[in-house]
């Protein structure tokens, strides 16, 4: 019932904005478009930089006609509530993490799991950039939901966070780290011996002060932000997984835009892909300066180390199929594929 309430509500002004403009809102001359963007994180985050870039460039290349009204973290509740908001137009767009929306999309969770893509970052951005099994095969799942992905981007290497040194699986052991909300997530912490514990990252805090959880997973931006320093003495370099995240239109609003306007929102979309890739680099690398000169000892996994680690998780990578169906599976075989090409052709 709050879902619905707020999709009237908020649906309602792109409804009066287009009514002087032909029933399909299609008068490039006159019409105007309000554009609700919603996103996970704090204005001040990767994400917050990133939507406050596309408002900036969209507004001036439209010359006003697009207005961009930002949302940011826990204004209109959380990411699952974010997709399906834009699926049921409440919203226009989100910069949503697929991970997180498992539930909703099942074949999401192939963005869950570890060692799937590589050590070197400019290899992910470009397999980010070009990948047919996400582009393509997993934006056309999407797309039948009404939904349009016009980027996959990253915001950097997942790092822990804990109370006591982390170099091998066996040092995971009975951790109580905190997780997303995703069934291959839990079954990747479970397979090195920690005992998940998904928690919305607003409670993290609190949940580490208080002992609640002994450990947590972020990338190094969002560990600074949220004074992981305070409350933890290890910061662990693992390089076991990147942060996807997306950015997401409903797809009967784009259909909804006159031609130009349309071309100018996918192309902010795309040049915001090397620019978000070129601040997230930034910021990670601006965490874990600051965090060197905490308290916190900084510890980064050599090759044999993650190696254990990489090898007590491909039970994880092998039961995708079971786990989120046969799609998922095929998905996840193309990308792996789709990562060692790269790598193989930058080598």
């Amino acid at each position: 019932m709050r879902r619905m309430k707020i999709g009237c509500c908020l649906g309602l002004s792109l409804s009066l904005l287009l009514a002087g403009c032909g029933q399909d809102g299609h008068d490039s001359s006159t019409a105007t478009y309000e554009l609700k963007i919603v996103y996970e994180e704090a204005s001040s985050d990767v994400q917050g930089q990133y939507v406050a870039q596309f408002e900036k460039l969209v507004e001036a290349r439209t010359d006003g006609k697009v207005d961009v009204v930002p949302y940011s973290a826990g204004q209109l509740g959380d990411n699952e509530d974010h997709l399906k908001m834009v699926e049921d137009s409440a919203v226009q767009a989100a910069v949503t993490t697929p991970s997180i929306t498992g539930s909703i999309i099942p074949e999401n969770q192939v963005l869950s799991v570890p060692f799937v893509f590589s050590e070197d970052m400019d290899v992910n951005f470009e397999v980010l950039r070009n990948s047919e099994a996400l582009n393509e095969d997993l934006a056309s799942i999407y797309k039948e939901r009404g939904l349009s992905v016009l980027s996959f981007w990253t915001e950097g290497f997942m790092a822990w966070t804990s109370n006591r040194p982390i170099g091998d699986p066996a040092a995971m052991a009975g951790t109580r780290i905190r997780t997303m909300t995703s069934p291959m997530l839990l079954k990747f912490y479970s397979a090195i011996g920690a005992n998940p514990t998904p928690m919305d990252a607003g409670e993290v805090y609190t949940a580490l002060q208080t002992n609640m959880i002994d450990a947590t997973g972020n990338p190094l931006f969002f560990l600074y932000s949220g004074n992981m320093a305070e409350v933890q003495d290890y910061l662990t370099l693992s390089r076991h997984h990147i942060y996807v995240t997306s950015t997401v239109f409903n797809s009967s609003f784009l259909q909804g835009l006159d031609d130009d306007t349309e071309e100018t929102i996918r192309e902010v979309v795309g040049e915001l892909e090397a620019w978000s890739f070129k601040t997230q680099k930034e910021a990670n690398t601006e965490a874990l300066a600051a965090m060197r000169e905490s308290d916190m000892e900084v510890v980064e996994l050599s090759d044999a180390q993650r190696g254990a680690f990489r090898d007590r998780s491909d039970s994880v990578r092998e039961s995708v199929g079971d786990v989120a169906g046969a799609r998922a599976e095929r998905i996840m075989g193309k990308l792996m594929s789709e990562v060692e090409s790269e790598q193989a052709s930058g080598s």
